[in-house]
């Protein structure tokens, strides 16, 4: 069996980070896993996370490891049934929910941009689970893809407002003028 698997490293200024990014099919569904370095407060950080999706690009289950400082948190968010359980305990405030948004990563922006099928100038909306960061909480968030181009969406949720570009495989490349630039990509297959 060829497996696909496609890595990137990402660097945000205003965050002051790193990320090392790596989206993998795996038995027919998909992987997406990172790794961060970052700075809250002035202070060291690190966050690993692993989101696993079906093969029809929607988030089954997030997997997240905060270590800020002497500040360490495990985080799992899982979606079964169409219900939500954060940390063992349910959610139905997330009802609804397709997506799990990390708020310091583009990672996650893959999974809607790979299952929505939009003409350009097509506005598709999506709710989605979003992780605050570094607040570590866990809120229902609308959001908006408008389609701008083969390779440009345009993402809103709530005041923010960003244009994505983004490789074939519907990963982020750019994330609006002064966030998220990839640094290099390598797309490998077994």
């Amino acid at each position: 069996m060829v497996t696909d698997r496609l890595d990137v490293l990402w660097r945000c200024a205003e965050l002051s980070s790193t990320e090392h990014f790596s989206l993998e099919e795996v038995d027919g569904a998909w992987v997406l896993s990172g790794d961060a370095s970052l700075l809250v407060d002035g202070i060291p950080g690190h966050v690993g996370y692993r989101v696993d999706v079906s093969a029809d690009w929607v988030v089954d289950r997030a997997l997240i490891n905060f270590a800020i400082g002497r500040r360490h948190r495990v985080l799992e968010i899982v979606h079964a049934h169409g219900a939500w359980t954060v940390d063992g305990l349910g959610r139905p405030d997330l009802a609804g929910c397709t997506d799990v948004d990390l708020g310091w990563t583009p990672s996650t922006n893959t999974v809607p941009l790979r299952r929505l099928s939009s003409d350009i100038g097509e506005c598709r909306e999506v709710r989605a689970a979003w992780v605050r960061f570094p607040e570590l909480d866990v809120q229902a968030t609308e959001q908006c893809y408008t389609r701008l181009a083969s390779d440009r969406w345009r993402y809103q949720a709530g005041m923010y407002e960003f244009v994505l570009v983004v490789s074939e495989a519907g990963v982020v490349l750019e994330y609006g003028d002064d966030l998220w630039r990839a640094e290099a990509v390598i797309r490998t297959q077994r």
